[in-house]
């Protein structure tokens, strides 16, 4: 007797996003096409609280926003030159198996 090798399952992420613009009704609908059995869609929650379809926290994948204006400090670099994020000892290690 053969054993059946199940069909592997086909996973969107932001839908045919190779072919098409990310996260678009068009490249969802030619995921759905081509053969896609879920659809992965990324949400961000903007600074107003509001949930938004977007693959980065940034728009600078999709947009000239960070090229239009360069002098625009986002938040994000703010809190990290803020917080020297990425300087110096960490607070903290996390334990091996052998501690």
């Amino acid at each position: 007797m053969f054993a059946v090798e199940p069909s592997p399952t086909i996973i969107a992420h932001r839908g045919a996003s190779g072919y098409l613009p990310e996260h678009t009704l068009a490249a969802k609908a030619l995921a759905y096409a081509q053969g896609a059995d879920y659809l992965e869609q990324d949400l961000v929650l903007t600074k107003d609280g509001a949930l938004i379809v977007q693959h980065d926290v940034t728009l600078d994948s999709t947009t000239d926003v960070a090229a239009r204006f360069p002098g625009r400090q986002r938040e994000w670099q703010f809190l990290r030159d803020r917080l020297h994020l990425g300087r110096g000892p960490p607070v903290a290690r996390a334990g091996t198996f052998q501690s």
